[in-house]
C-alpha cells in the first residue's frame, strides 16, 4: 500500500495589500457632526504620531484639518474615552487635547488661514497632566425665563450654588455660552471623582459643577428650554450594560428624581422629546428598545417594541444612536448583528428603513432638520462619513396596522460658513414644531417600503484605493457550541419583562430568556453568530483560518470592511470573526451568557467556531489560529490552554491573570471581574495563566509599553511561563503605545510580525 500523503504544504498568495496599506489605513473616522451643509468628525493620522484631528467638510466640499500637528484630539476618560470635540456656534471648535486633557477652544479661521488663530485653553491647568479630564460635550447657551413652575432657568454659565439631592447644584443666571460635559478628576491618592460640569467659554474660567455623587455619568442633555438636565449615571461594580439609571436634575434648586433604570437595566441615551418629555433608550423587555417617558410621572412607554437592538455598549462616551429630525421624527439604527438605519414615527409607532445602499452602521448619529450623518459601510467598501437627506413622505404600515401618513414640517437652516457659525444656530436644533404631540396611537408595525432617501453622499471614506478584486465577501452565520464545562453562578432571568436575580447552573441558562431560536438544536448546547470571511482561493482540502475573537469582552463584531481581514484573505487565509456568548447585538440574554462564565462561555464558542469550520469543509483541521486584543487576548490563551484545535494563538494586550489586573487597572472596568468572573476563590480555576502548563501550540504575544488598561505584565508573565516549559513564543512590545497601537510604523511592524507567525504554523 502507498504511504498516504502529508498535507500540500501552505503558500500564500500574493497580493496587493502590503502592511503599510493596512496601517496607513488607520484613520479612524468617529463622530460626525452636521449642521445645515457643513460636517465635522474626528479622523486618527497613524502618520502623524497616532494623533486625531478634527476634520470641517464646508458645504462646497472643501475639507480642512481643524487642528494641525502637534494637537491631538482625544479624551482619556474612562480611558476608553469618546467623543473629545463638540462644535460651537459663533466660537469656534472645543476640543479636549490628549497631553494634557485640558478643554481648548480653535476660533473660527473664517477669513484668514486655517491654524492661524491658536487654540486658547478654556479649563484651568491641573496639577499634573491629565489629572482633569472631560468627555461627553455638549453645546448649550441657555438662555430661558421664568417657566410654569416658578422655576428660573440658567442663562448660560455661572457658578455652582447649593447642592440638592446627589450633590446637584445650581448655575447662577449670568454668563453665555457653555459646554456641558463629563468630568472626571485623578487626585493624587489615585482616587476619581466623577460629575456633570458646564465650562464657560467667554474667557472667565468659571466651572459650574452641576451634579454629583455617582461613580459614573454619561449623556448630559439639558431640556430645550434649560430648566432640567437629564443624564444617564451608575455605580460599581456596575458597567453601564448591566445597570444605569436616567436622572433629571431641576437646574434651579437641584431637584434629582430617576426616571428610568435600576441595577438589572441598562438605560441609555437621553434625548428631549419637548420640555417635559423625554425619550431613552432601555433593555428592561431584554432588548435595547426606544421608550418615551414623562419627567413628572417618571412614567414610561415603549415607542416601537421589537427584538432588535437600538444601541450598542457604551464603551465611549459621547455619541448617540438615533436622532430627532426637525418634523419630530426619529432616525434611528436597528437591528441584531448589522444595525439598519430606518425613521421612526412616534406617534404612528411605525418603522421605515430608508433606501440606501448600506449594510450597517455604528452606533452614531447626528441630525439637523432633515439631513442625517452617520458612519455606514457598504458591501465591499470601508466605513464612511455619510450624510443623507431624510425626506418625509407617506409611509405604508404592515397589516396589523393602519396606514399612517407622516406629516413633514420644514425646518430652517441657518447660513454657516465654517466652524464659526452664526449664534443661535444650534439653540433648540431639531426641537422645532415637537411640542404639542399627541399620545401614540394605534398599533407598532413595520413599514413594508423603505421610506425614501432623496441621495446619501459619502463624505469620507477610511479606506481608499483598494481593489475591489481582493476584497472578501462577508456573511453571517451560526453555528452551535456545547457547554463542556458546568459553572454555578448567580444568573438573571425574565419576570414580566424584567431582570430578576437567582440561582441558576450553567445548563439552565437557556431557559432564563433567550429569544426564539437561540438553543441549540441538541440539548446543552447554544446558537452562536458569526460572520465568515472566506480567502480570495481555498486550497482543496480547506483553506487555513484564524479564528477572530472581538475585545470587550461586551463587544461585538459585524460585517464591516476592514482592511485588515483583506490583507489575510487576499494571501488565502480565511477569517472568522465570532460573537461569542457575552457579546453585545443580540439583546440582553446573549449578553449575559457570559455572568460568572468568562473564560468558560467565549472559550466554548470560539472553540466551536473551528470545529464548525473544519465540519463545513471550509478549513484545514492542522491550520486553524485564534488570535484576539484585550479581553479578547485573554480569550485566545484560554482557548489554547483548553484545547488543541488551535495550531496557534496570538494575543494582543491580552489579560492572563484576574488578581494584578484587578489590583493595578483603571477605574472603570476595577470591579467587572466581578461580573465576568464571580468571588477571587474562583481566579485560579479560570485565569490563563493558571492554565498554562496546557498550552503546547506556538503564541505570538504583543503589547504596548504604555497600556493603561492591561498593564504590560500580564502579557510578560504568559510569555514567561509559556518559555519555561519550552513552548515556542515570541512576545513584542512597543514603546510608547497604549491599548491598541495608534502609530503607522507600530500597526505595519505587529501586522507584519502576525503574518509571519501564520506562515511559519500554516506550513
Amino acid at each position: 500500500m502507498p504511504p498516504t500523503p502529508g498535507p500540500r504544504p501552505f503558500s500564500p498568495r500574493p497580493s496587493p495589500i502590503s502592511t503599510t496599506d493596512v496601517a496607513r489605513a488607520g484613520r479612524r473616522l468617529g463622530f460626525p457632526t452636521v449642521l445645515g451643509g457643513e460636517a465635522w468628525w474626528e479622523e486618527d493620522r497613524p502618520a502623524e504620531g497616532g494623533r486625531r484631528t478634527v476634520v470641517h467638510r464646508a458645504a462646497d466640499g472643501t475639507l480642512t484639518d481643524l487642528l494641525p500637528a502637534p494637537w491631538d484630539a482625544r479624551t482619556r476618560v474612562h480611558e476608553y474615552g469618546g467623543r473629545s470635540y463638540v462644535v460651537v456656534p459663533g466660537h469656534g471648535l472645543v476640543f479636549a487635547h490628549h497631553p494634557d486633557q485640558r478643554l481648548y477652544l480653535a476660533r473660527s479661521h473664517a477669513g484668514g488661514e486655517p491654524g492661524a488663530d491658536r487654540p486658547r485653553p478654556v479649563t484651568p491647568e491641573p496639577g499634573e497632566p491629565g489629572a482633569l479630564r472631560y468627555a461627553d460635550l455638549r453645546y448649550a447657551d441657555l438662555r430661558v425665563q421664568d417657566g410654569p413652575d416658578g422655576a428660573s432657568g440658567p442663562r448660560g454659565g455661572g457658578r455652582a450654588g447649593a447642592g440638592g439631592p446627589d450633590g446637584a447644584g445650581c448655575p447662577g443666571s449670568a454668563g453665555g455660552p457653555r459646554v456641558w460635559c463629563v468630568r472626571e478628576r485623578h487626585d493624587q491618592n489615585a482616587k476619581v471623582t466623577r460629575s456633570i460640569v458646564a465650562v464657560e467659554l467667554t474667557g472667565t474660567g468659571d466651572i459650574a459643577e452641576l451634579v454629583t455623587g455617582s461613580d459614573f455619568y454619561a449623556s448630559p442633555t439639558p431640556s430645550p428650554d434649560g430648566r432640567h438636565l437629564a443624564y444617564i449615571c451608575w455605580n460599581h461594580p456596575n458597567m453601564p450594560w448591566t445597570g444605569t439609571e436616567l436622572r433629571v436634575t431641576r437646574l434651579s434648586d437641584g431637584a434629582t428624581w430617576t426616571v428610568m433604570g435600576g441595577p438589572a437595566e441598562s438605560v441609555l441615551a437621553p434625548l428631549w422629546s419637548d420640555e417635559r418629555r423625554l425619550y431613552a433608550i432601555s433593555d428592561r423587555s431584554g432588548w435595547w428598545n426606544i421608550y418615551r417617558a414623562d419627567i413628572s410621572r417618571a412614567s414610561c412607554e415603549p415607542v416601537f417594541p421589537a427584538e432588535e437592538e437600538f444601541a450598542g455598549p457604551l464603551w465611549q462616551l459621547g455619541g448617540l444612536p438615533y436622532a430627532m429630525l426637525g418634523d419630530g421624527r426619529l432616525a434611528v439604527l436597528h437591528g441584531r448583528g448589522d444595525l439598519r438605519l430606518g425613521v421612526l414615527a412616534p406617534e404612528a409607532g411605525t418603522l421605515t428603513d430608508l433606501d440606501v445602499p448600506f449594510v450597517g452602521w455604528a452606533p452614531v448619529l447626528d441630525a439637523d432638520g432633515d439631513v442625517l450623518t452617520g458612519l455606514g459601510y457598504r458591501e465591499g467598501a470601508p466605513r464612511s462619513v455619510v450624510r443623507i437627506h431624510a425626506a418625509a413622505t407617506p409611509t405604508t404600515a404592515t397589516a396589523a396596522t393602519a396606514t399612517t401618513a407622516t406629516t413633514a414640517t420644514t425646518a430652517t437652516t441657518a447660513d454657516a460658513t465654517g466652524p464659526g457659525l452664526s449664534p443661535g444656530h444650534a439653540v433648540g436644533r431639531g426641537q422645532a414644531d415637537r411640542a404639542g404631540h399627541a399620545g401614540r396611537s394605534g398599533r407598532a408595525g413595520r413599514a413594508d417600503l423603505a421610506d425614501r432617501a432623496d441621495r446619501a453622499d459619502e463624505l469620507r471614506q477610511e479606506v481608499e484605493g483598494v481593489a475591489a478584486g481582493v476584497l472578501p465577501a462577508p456573511r453571517a452565520v451560526q453555528f452551535e457550541a456545547v457547554e463542556l464545562e458546568a459553572v454555578e453562578l448567580e444568573a438573571t432571568k425574565f419576570a414580566d419583562g424584567r431582570f430578576v436575580a437567582g440561582e441558576l447552573g450553567a445548563g439552565e441558562l437557556g431557559a432564563g430568556g433567550f429569544g426564539a431560536g437561540e438553543l441549540g438544536a441538541r440539548p446543552g448546547t447554544r446558537r452562536v453568530h458569526a460572520y465568515l470571511h472566506p480567502p480570495v482561493q481555498a486550497d482543496e482540502g480547506g483553506a487555513p483560518y484564524v479564528v477572530f475573537v472581538h475585545g470587550g469582552p461586551t463587544g461585538h463584531a459585524t460585517s464591516e470592511f476592514s482592511l485588515e481581514k483583506a490583507f489575510f484573505t487576499s494571501r488565502g487565509i480565511g477569517v472568522i470573526d465570532v460573537n461569542y456568548g457575552g457579546s453585545s447585538g443580540y439583546g440582553r440574554a446573549y449578553r449575559e451568557r457570559l455572568r460568572g462564565r468568562w473564560g468558560v462561555t467565549d472559550v466554548e464558542d470560539v472553540i466551536a467556531a473551528a470545529k464548525w469550520l473544519v465540519a463545513e469543509g471550509l478549513a484545514d483541521p492542522a491550520r486553524i489560529a485564534v488570535r484576539g486584543a484585550s479581553a479578547g487576548g485573554w480569550t485566545v490563551m484560554a482557548a489554547c490552554a483548553a484545547s488543541d484545535v488551535f495550531a496557534g494563538g496570538v494575543s494582543v494586550a491580552g489579560v492572563s491573570t484576574l488578581g494584578p489586573l484587578v489590583a493595578a487597572t483603571h477605574d472603570f472596568e476595577s470591579r467587572y471581574v466581578e461580573w465576568l468572573v464571580g468571588p477571587e476563590d474562583r481566579y485560579g480555576e479560570r485565569e490563563p495563566l493558571a492554565r498554562a502548563d496546557r498550552v503546547n501550540c506556538p503564541m505570538l504575544l504583543m503589547q504596548g509599553l504604555a497600556d493603561p488598561v492591561v498593564p504590560p505584565a500580564q502579557s510578560r508573565a504568559f510569555a514567561e511561563r509559556l518559555l519555561a516549559r519550552g513552548v515556542p513564543c515570541t512576545y513584542l512590545t512597543f514603546e510608547g503605545e497604549a491599548h491598541g497601537f495608534r502609530r503607522l510604523e507600530t500597526r505595519a511592524a505587529a501586522l507584519a510580525a502576525e503574518l509571519s507567525f501564520y506562515l511559519q504554523i500554516f506550513r
